[in-house]
Parts: C-alpha cells; structure tokens; sequence
C-alpha cells in the first residue's frame, strides 16, 4: 500500500503562487515554499523533481485551468444548439468570471511572464505539456471563427481572439495588477464591447450571397 501523502500538490502550488505573486518569483525557493506550504522539502522535491519543474507546473495549471473556464462556457452554448456570437461572448465573459472565481490563478497570468517562471532544464515530458499548451485554445478559436465567420484564416481568427481573450483580459488586468477583482458592473460593458466588436466583423459567405 503507497503511503498517504499529507500536502497535495495542489497545496504545494498554491505556496509556491502566494510567494510569487506577494513576493516574487525569486522568493519561490524550496525552502519557502516548504515554509508556506507546510509539506517537507523532501516532499516538494519527491512530487516536482526540482523548483523549476514545480514552476512550470505552477503556470501550466494556472493556464489550464483559466482554458477549461473558455471551453465550458462556448461549449455549453454551441451543445445547446445557441448562435456562435453568443457562444463567442460567454468565452470573453467566461475570463471576467475566472478572475472573480479564481482570483490568484488570474493574477498570476497577467502579472507574471512565462519566461520569469519557467526556465530549463525539465523534463521531456514537462517540455512536451508546455509545447501543446496553447493547443485547446487555437482549436476553439477556430471553430468559432468557422462557426461565425465562415472560415478560419489569419484575420478572422484574430478577429475572434480579440473577442474572446485581448478585451477580457484588457478589462481585469489593471484590477489584478493592483491586487483587487474587477467592478462586477464592468461585466456587462464588456458584453458590449465584445459584441461591438463581433457587429463590425464581416459578413459570413453566405449572408452577403442572400444579401446580394
């Protein structure tokens, strides 16, 4: 029978978060992250193989994790059979939520750069994880810009990330970068711009056949 583990390492993650985000990435040593987490640094080094394994993990849960938050919001309406632009708006309002719901995740992503936490060596796998990161994200954003628009090229899928991704994160990160959740009243302004934005995007093929 394996031995009972004491610290998941979901605890051990959210030490290592609380250190980066109120001190810094170079505060997230081992023994600090020990010191907050409460589980041994045996324990860290036996579940995450070194400090920059454990900091790639660190990001790449805090990305998966505001991801599934996308993915189950458009999912949820395209199953339903709903239009795809209001699939497109609970995808951009799915990030407003996920700053309100999971506050710290969120804060690390606009406050801290990739490259600050994650550093070599690590482990093929990690490498491997971290390649196929963004995965999930570039195949919704081209389904709905199939679904909408008509077609998944450069421009309508940057069209369709603008919704979805630049203008939500736009409106939380001067709240997060200043350590405080967005105004729940800006929630509905930001329908109002994705949707402005969603207005002004070119007809799909086939209304502009019916149109001429």
């Amino acid at each position: 029978m394996g031995r009972t583990q004491l610290y998941s390492s979901d605890q051990i993650l959210d030490g290592a978060r609380d250190l980066v985000l109120g001190e810094g990435v170079a505060a997230a040593t081992i023994g600090n992250i020990a010191r907050v987490s409460g589980a041994p640094a045996g324990s860290i080094y036996y579940r995450f193989d070194s400090r920059e394994a454990l900091l790639a993990q660190l990001w790449i849960r805090a990305v998966e994790r505001a991801q599934q938050h996308s993915i189950t919001a458009v999912e949820a309406v395209l199953s339903a059979g709903g239009d795809p632009t209001d699939a497109v708006v609970a995808g951009g309002l799915s990030i407003f939520d996920f700053a309100l719901a999971g506050p710290a995740d969120a804060q690390l992503l606009v406050t801290t750069r990739r490259t600050d936490l994650i550093r070599s060596p690590l482990p093929p796998a990690l490498i491997q994880r971290l390649d196929a990161l963004n995965r999930p994200v570039a195949l919704l954003i081209g389904k709905l810009a199939r679904q909408l628009l008509g077609q998944s090229s450069a421009h309508t899928r940057e069209l369709i990330t603008l919704a979805v991704f630049d203008l939500p994160y736009g409106s939380i990160r001067r709240h997060l970068l200043a350590g405080t959740a967005p105004p729940a009243a800006h929630r509905s302004y930001l329908e109002l711009a994705i949707r402005a934005v969603l207005a002004a995007a070119p007809a799909h093929p086939r209304e502009r056949k019916e149109q001429g």
